[in-house]
């Protein structure tokens, strides 16, 4: 029965995250779409622990200029195993409508959806085999 319970918060948290990572993949392809392409400077990186501990990854944050404001903002979808060096200029898209969430037009979100449905499947495999040993 406590199996059962596992099995029903793991499905609940996976369908969680699908859905976020279904909205991050639809505002993406919104932005690429009607965004705006800006040469951005990499002025620093958001830093991310991986799963080990010693293993990590740096998103860039940049700076960039949209209807004569400055933003800086992370980018959202960089992969962060292989970051443009600092002072260097990246080209991100942004949308006019959300200037601080800029994103690398040559990278998608593609892997994370499937992360997502994987996780998905085995959560509702998870929940079928704990509701058969019942």
């Amino acid at each position: 029965m406590l199996f059962l319970g596992v099995a029903l918060f793991v499905l609940v948290m996976t369908v969680r995250m699908v859905k976020y990572v279904l909205d991050l993949n639809a505002d993406f392809r919104r932005v690429r779409g009607e965004g705006v392409r800006l040469q951005a400077e990499v002025v620093d990186y958001d830093k991310r622990v991986g799963d080990r501990a010693d293993e990590f990854y740096l998103r860039p944050i940049v700076r960039y200029y949209l209807n004569d404001r400055t933003y800086q903002a992370t980018v959202g979808n960089a992969s962060g195993s292989n970051p443009p060096p600092l002072g260097s200029f990246t080209t991100v898209v942004v949308s006019p409508k959300t200037p601080y969430a800029p994103y690398d037009p040559y990278q998608g979100i593609g892997g994370a959806v499937v992360f997502a449905f994987v996780a998905l499947a085995a959560s509702v495999g998870m929940l079928y085999w704990a509701i058969v040993r019942l």
